[in-house]
């Protein structure tokens, strides 16, 4: 909670003015039972219609007064919740942008998407009813209260047990019910997972005829979910009916007591009926208070989701990439290990090696033997590992993200499109990019061949979405190549991003790449010898281990493994 207390801070007098606006109503609400008793035992009473008409003509103003405080009051709620909203929508999206892997990966998408629409909307509504009902509902329970003391101190008894019966009751009803609906929005988001796993992967469910389970995966994450909101929608419903019951016993008492009162002539008919009268605006402000209680019940639910994702230290060492020294060696890796969130397996195990300025490095072995999380780590995509990772001498994670992105340049196997122009695709809002950066990099990814065959040449659309893109993998992969080398940066990643790529037009761009004019760091991360053999060193990886640093050739003559792997992709040395 203390996230959205910085929030409030920014709106200290709207969130000032709409409530007091409320208690100013309220105010006059308790007035008008005194009004009503005075008209019933003055003005009926003594037949005196000239004080009746007075007396009604003061409601009337009170009620056009307290219902102008309301609209004020309704206004300033509405205009604290919508923008307090709508910074913790836009903060939220900031530190999702800034999420290294190891968060995304445990929050989940799914998460992220139901935190920043369902989660947030639920907290504005959460803010709207406490500025509106916080303050006023507490003021006119305890203000009828006072005011049933200033008629009948015996009768006001009555109010006070209510009030504290009442107390309890919601006090028991809010610890059941927020744990569940903290647990309701965990349940959500896996449930928004489970949809999107659907729809996004409808074509290999329908191609293996596994419609029939996935449904069912899905209706049993349904119903937990299902299960969890019915169980605090349920301990929730009997707040109404439990306050109904306590207030309405309490009425009768009140009447019973009050028509006793009456004929012992201690109290009058109007003293009574304004009594009748407080109890019943209790009663009404306790439902308000019961509802305003759920929902503030899952708005703080919401809020310590978002406070956890928010929370996070984005706080880092700014060191200028122009300060470094490029004497050193670029990439350095000393007794690394990594294990990926909720795995018991270190990926990495102890890895240790070192890239000098301007090589160019293969790194290669089996599937799942850790090479793309090499990548990862260089790439500062993953901050949580053993060991030290260094860029010219530098610790990586005292790096900033933005000196670390022009220092580095990843190249993943599969490329996102955005949809607008392949210009466009390339630049991807970047300042500094200019006219010769973007086609020096079009004629060394090979993407000028593509283009050629396209009517608008670079200004050709692309879109989003994968079956409006017009691009072969292949075609894709050199796009985001492309992407990579218009930056220029110092250190040139590729993981697997040349595996759609066919063998002529791979090894054009491998040349391109070692002839580029700034002379990066090259890492190539491939699971095939022919797009690594020629590489100054190749980095041979096998179950998150080491097993050989060194050339080709030596590789081939001194390790079996190697040399079998080579054999099976029918790469004999030569």
């Amino acid at each position: 909670m203390h996230i959205l207390i910085d929030y409030f801070k920014n709106y200290k007098k709207q969130s000032i003015i709409g409530p007091l606006f409320k208690l100013l109503e309220a105010v006059f609400e308790l007035i008008v039972p005194l009004i009503v008793a005075a008209i019933i035992d003055k003005g009926i009473e003594n037949n005196d219609m000239g004080l009746i008409v007075r007396y009604v003509g003061l409601m009337a103003v009170f009620a056009l007064v307290g219902y102008s405080c309301a609209l004020i009051a309704q206004y300033f709620a509405s205009y604290v919740a919508n923008n307090i909203s709508c910074s913790i929508r836009a903060d939220l999206f900031k530190r999702i942008l800034r999420m290294n892997l190891t968060q995304y990966d445990d929050i989940g998408s799914s998460g992220i998407l139901t935190s920043l629409t369902d989660d947030v909307n639920q907290i504005s509504n959460g803010i709207n009813l406490f500025l509106r009902l916080l303050l006023r509902s507490p003021f006119i329970v305890v203000g009828a209260s006072v005011m049933a003391m200033t008629i009948d101190f015996k009768a006001a008894m009555i109010f006070v047990l209510v009030v504290a019966l009442l107390a309890l009751i919601i006090v028991l009803n809010m610890r059941t019910t927020l744990p569940l609906f903290k647990e309701s929005r965990v349940e959500l988001g896996n449930l928004s997972g489970r949809t999107n796993n659907g729809i996004s992967g409808v074509r290999t469910i329908r191609s293996f005829n596994k419609s029939e389970d996935d449904f069912n995966t899905f209706s049993n994450q349904n119903s937990k979910f299902y299960s969890i909101q019915i169980k605090a929608a349920k301990i929730s419903a009997l707040l109404n009916p439990i306050t109904f019951a306590v207030i309405n016993l309490c009425i009768c008492a009140l009447i019973y007591y009050g028509a006793i009162q009456v004929d012992s002539g201690i109290l009058t008919k109007g003293m009574v009926i304004a009594l009748y009268n407080y109890m019943s605006q209790i009663l009404v402000e306790i439902i308000k208070l019961s509802n305003l209680v759920v929902n503030v019940s899952r708005s703080i639910a919401c809020v310590n989701k978002v406070e956890d994702m928010l929370k996070e230290d984005d706080v880092k060492a700014s060191d200028n990439a122009d300060s470094i020294d490029r004497s050193k060696e670029a990439i350095s890796f000393k007794d690394v290990s990594f294990t990926y969130l909720n795995n018991s397996d270190a990926t990495l195990k102890n890895v240790s090696f070192a890239i000098n300025k301007g090589e160019t490095i293969g790194i290669i072995g089996k599937t799942g033997s850790g090479k793309s999380t090499i990548a990862k780590l260089i790439s500062g995509l993953y901050e949580s590992y053993e060991g030290r990772i260094c860029l010219y001498g530098k610790e990586l994670n005292s790096i900033d993200e933005d000196n670390k992105a022009k220092l580095i340049g990843l190249v993943t196997q599969k490329t996102n499109v955005i949809t607008g122009t392949i210009d466009e695709n390339i630049i991807v809002k970047r300042s500094g990019i200019d006219e010769a950066s973007i086609v020096e990099a079009i004629n060394n990814s090979c993407l000028d061949e593509v283009i050629d065959r396209t009517k608008d040449k670079r200004l050709h659309m692309l879109y989003s979405n994968g079956s409006g893109t017009g691009l072969s993998g292949g075609q894709k992969q050199r796009l985001g190549i492309a992407r990579v080398l218009a930056g220029n940066p110092e250190i040139l990643i590729f993981d697997d991003s040349t595996s759609a790529l066919d063998a002529n037009t791979e090894s054009r761009l491998l040349t391109n790449i070692s002839n580029l004019k700034n002379k990066p760091t090259v890492v190539i991360i491939s699971q095939r010898i022919r797009s690594v053999k020629n590489c100054d060193k190749i980095l041979y990886v096998d179950d998150g281990e080491i097993v050989g640093f060194d050339t080709h050739e030596n590789l081939y003559n001194k390790l079996d493994d190697y040399k079998n792997f080579c054999l099976l992709q029918g790469q004999e040395l030569k």
